[in-house]
Protein backbone atom coordinates (compact mmCIF):
# COMPACT_ATOMS: atom_id res chain seq x y z
CA UNK A 1 0.00 0.00 0.00
CA UNK A 2 2.72 2.54 0.69
CA UNK A 3 4.83 1.46 -2.11
CA UNK A 4 1.35 2.35 -4.14
CA UNK A 5 1.07 5.34 -2.75
CA UNK A 6 4.63 6.66 -2.88
CA UNK A 7 4.45 5.70 -6.82
CA UNK A 8 1.28 7.50 -7.42
CA UNK A 9 2.86 10.17 -5.64
CA UNK A 10 6.40 10.83 -7.66
CA UNK A 11 4.23 9.87 -10.97
CA UNK A 12 2.06 12.48 -10.38
CA UNK A 13 5.08 14.73 -9.57
CA UNK A 14 6.94 13.98 -12.68
CA UNK A 15 3.85 14.34 -14.38
CA UNK A 16 3.19 17.78 -13.32
CA UNK A 17 4.29 20.27 -15.41
CA UNK A 18 3.67 23.13 -17.59
CA UNK A 19 1.90 21.55 -20.31
CA UNK A 20 -1.33 23.33 -19.74
CA UNK A 21 -2.07 25.66 -17.43
CA UNK A 22 -5.47 27.14 -16.90
CA UNK A 23 -6.55 30.28 -18.18
CA UNK A 24 -6.51 32.62 -15.34
CA UNK A 25 -10.02 33.47 -13.87
CA UNK A 26 -10.83 37.18 -13.42
CA UNK A 27 -13.60 38.64 -12.15
CA UNK A 28 -14.58 40.68 -14.75
CA UNK A 29 -17.91 42.26 -13.52
CA UNK A 30 -15.57 43.54 -10.20
CA UNK A 31 -12.96 45.01 -12.61
CA UNK A 32 -15.67 46.87 -14.88
CA UNK A 33 -17.38 47.94 -11.71
CA UNK A 34 -13.96 49.65 -10.88
CA UNK A 35 -13.32 51.25 -13.86
CA UNK A 36 -16.73 52.74 -14.54
CA UNK A 37 -16.95 53.96 -10.80
CA UNK A 38 -13.45 55.61 -11.30
CA UNK A 39 -14.61 58.96 -12.55
CA UNK A 40 -16.18 59.52 -9.34
CA UNK A 41 -19.54 58.15 -10.37
CA UNK A 42 -20.60 55.08 -11.82
CA UNK A 43 -20.87 55.40 -15.70
CA UNK A 44 -23.25 52.79 -17.54
CA UNK A 45 -21.62 53.60 -21.05
CA UNK A 46 -18.08 52.78 -19.27
CA UNK A 47 -19.33 49.46 -17.69
CA UNK A 48 -21.06 48.33 -20.60
CA UNK A 49 -17.96 49.24 -22.92
CA UNK A 50 -15.62 47.68 -20.43
CA UNK A 51 -17.87 44.61 -19.75
CA UNK A 52 -18.15 44.09 -23.67
CA UNK A 53 -14.27 44.41 -24.11
CA UNK A 54 -13.64 42.04 -21.80
CA UNK A 55 -15.67 39.48 -23.15
CA UNK A 56 -13.82 39.91 -26.37
CA UNK A 57 -10.49 39.92 -25.29
CA UNK A 58 -11.54 36.54 -23.05
CA UNK A 59 -12.97 34.71 -26.30
CA UNK A 60 -9.61 36.10 -27.92
CA UNK A 61 -7.34 34.36 -25.45
CA UNK A 62 -9.31 31.32 -24.53
CA UNK A 63 -9.05 30.11 -28.72
CA UNK A 64 -5.15 30.17 -28.16
CA UNK A 65 -4.25 30.31 -24.48
CA UNK A 66 -2.74 26.31 -24.45
CA UNK A 67 -0.77 27.18 -27.56
CA UNK A 68 0.69 30.19 -25.73
CA UNK A 69 4.78 30.10 -24.09
CA UNK A 70 3.93 29.26 -20.48
CA UNK A 71 6.59 32.03 -19.36
CA UNK A 72 4.59 34.77 -21.67
CA UNK A 73 1.24 33.45 -19.73
CA UNK A 74 2.64 33.57 -16.15
CA UNK A 75 4.17 37.29 -17.01
CA UNK A 76 0.97 38.31 -18.31
CA UNK A 77 -1.37 37.39 -15.92
CA UNK A 78 0.82 38.90 -13.07
CA UNK A 79 0.65 42.35 -15.48
CA UNK A 80 -2.44 41.78 -15.73
CA UNK A 81 -3.88 41.50 -12.27
CA UNK A 82 -1.15 44.61 -10.79
CA UNK A 83 -4.27 46.89 -11.18
CA UNK A 84 -6.50 44.62 -8.95
CA UNK A 85 -8.87 41.61 -9.82
CA UNK A 86 -7.27 40.90 -13.06
CA UNK A 87 -8.48 42.42 -16.96
CA UNK A 88 -8.62 40.32 -19.68
CA UNK A 89 -7.95 43.21 -22.32
CA UNK A 90 -4.78 43.99 -20.07
CA UNK A 91 -3.80 40.30 -20.34
CA UNK A 92 -4.54 40.00 -24.33
CA UNK A 93 -2.77 43.00 -24.63
CA UNK A 94 0.85 41.81 -22.78
CA UNK A 95 0.16 38.83 -24.86
CA UNK A 96 0.36 40.46 -27.81
CA UNK A 97 3.35 42.68 -26.90
CA UNK A 98 5.25 39.36 -25.35
CA UNK A 99 4.55 37.52 -28.77
CA UNK A 100 5.27 40.01 -30.78
CA UNK A 101 8.92 41.16 -28.96
CA UNK A 102 9.87 37.40 -29.43
CA UNK A 103 9.70 37.52 -32.71
CA UNK A 104 11.26 40.67 -33.72
CA UNK A 105 14.28 39.52 -30.79
CA UNK A 106 14.83 36.50 -32.86
CA UNK A 107 16.80 38.64 -35.74
CA UNK A 108 18.00 41.07 -33.40
CA UNK A 109 21.84 41.29 -34.19
CA UNK A 110 24.34 43.52 -31.92
CA UNK A 111 26.40 44.95 -33.96
CA UNK A 112 29.75 46.18 -32.42
CA UNK A 113 31.30 49.11 -35.13
CA UNK A 114 29.25 51.33 -37.43
CA UNK A 115 30.07 49.99 -40.92
CA UNK A 116 31.27 52.74 -43.80
CA UNK A 117 27.87 52.43 -45.42
CA UNK A 118 25.72 53.64 -42.30
CA UNK A 119 26.00 56.47 -40.75
CA UNK A 120 25.86 56.95 -36.49
CA UNK A 121 23.02 57.47 -34.99
CA UNK A 122 21.60 61.24 -34.49
CA UNK A 123 22.69 63.09 -31.69
CA UNK A 124 25.95 60.53 -31.61
CA UNK A 125 29.30 61.63 -32.38
CA UNK A 126 31.12 60.23 -35.29
CA UNK A 127 34.36 58.54 -34.09
CA UNK A 128 37.36 58.40 -36.53
CA UNK A 129 40.06 55.86 -36.25
CA UNK A 130 43.39 56.77 -37.19
CA UNK A 131 43.71 56.23 -41.14
CA UNK A 132 40.07 54.85 -41.87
Amino acid sequence: MQRTLLAAAVFGIATAGPTSAAMPDYDAKAWCRQVAGSGGSFSEVIYGGCFAQEQGAYNQLRAKWDALPSQARQWCDQVARSGGTGSFVILEGCISQEMGAAEANKNFEFKREVSPASPPAPGMPTVYRGGQ
